[in-house]
């Protein structure tokens, strides 16, 4: 199948499924094909390097977590009412790729002599690093997460989820047609020789550096792209709510317990003064504290 009709096929087929979706009008179904295609984008941008070159990645919620970050970073600072009319998703999507190509490339630069379990380990390193810098960035939100409200409703789609799916929809059909076309041409049959004898490959003449670094930069882009979206996301609206559900109920509990303690300390000096007077015993008192420390 050449890669021209096999594009427009998957076109086809994604929009018969937005059809179909949009037809039961139920957002879940939305959300639901939204997470699939987001993890097919993501299987496939590792493909090219795990499955193609036979170089195993680790980081691939590095990858993600830079596009996601990328579109925090903007929103941060164009402003949080402006964002969603100023800059639309795609654009978003754009830049996330473009960041994390750039990670994707440099990481395949100053990894090109690692192989097999040691480049694996290079790339868990690349998350457990970027998570450290991200955690201690206060300007995306830090330790606390990123929070950012998205628009309601979108013109003729209606809801902001089938916005979404949409958007992820036509990713997918991209991202499967690149990897349609890598898999049919010379680069595909540079990275088969890579996979199968990189020595080999090199004594061969195969320019593997060259092969290396784009494959890599092109999973990491792709990866970008699908978290590009991931802060509108619908998961990443109820995590941010619970978070904060939690936060308060935390300050709740802390501030009763404030409560408590004072009552029962007031309790404890009013028998004690009582005691004074009447004599009252020791065990008594605490039983009385005990009351009003359960009973506040």
């Amino acid at each position: 199948m050449r890669t021209i009709p096999f594009f427009l096929i998957s076109l086809a087929i994604a929009g018969l499924v937005f059809i179909a979706a949009f037809a039961l009008d139920n957002d879940y179904y939305f959300f639901a094909g939204y997470v699939v295609l987001q993890y097919i984008v993501l299987s496939t941008a590792w493909n090219i390097l795990g499955g193609y070159c036979g170089y195993v990645n680790f980081g691939t919620a590095a990858f993600f977590a830079l596009g996601a970050y990328s579109t925090v970073t903007i929103y941060n600072l164009i402003g949080n009412n402006e964002l969603p009319h100023v800059i639309p998703i795609p654009v978003l999507m754009l830049v996330g790729g473009v960041v994390s190509g750039i990670v994707g490339f440099g990481m395949g630069y100053l990894t090109l002599r690692l192989r097999g379990a040691f480049f694996s380990i290079a790339t868990l390193a690349l998350a457990v690093v970027l998570e450290t810098l991200v955690v201690n960035w206060d300007f995306v939100g830090g330790s606390r997460g990123a929070f950012i409200i998205r628009p309601e409703n979108m013109p003729v789609l209606g809801s902001y989820v089938r916005y979404l799916f949409l958007m992820m929809a036509l990713l997918t059909v991209c991202s499967l047609t690149i990897a349609r076309l890598i898999e049919r041409s010379r680069l595909g049959y540079g990275f088969a020789t890579i996979r199968d004898d990189e020595l080999a490959a090199e004594a061969s003449g195969v320019p593997t550096l060259r092969l290396k670094l784009i494959a890599t930069t092109l999973s990491g882009a792709l990866m970008g792209m699908a978290g590009a979206p991931a802060g509108f996301d619908l998961r990443t609206r109820l995590r941010g709510q619970c978070h904060c559900d939690a936060a308060d109920r935390r300050h709740h509990e802390l501030g009763r317990s404030a409560d408590r303690r004072r009552a029962a300390r007031f309790a404890a000096a009013d028998h004690h003064s009582h005691d004074l007077v009447s004599g009252q015993s020791s065990d008594r008192r605490l039983h009385l504290g005990r009351l009003c420390h359960y009973s506040a």
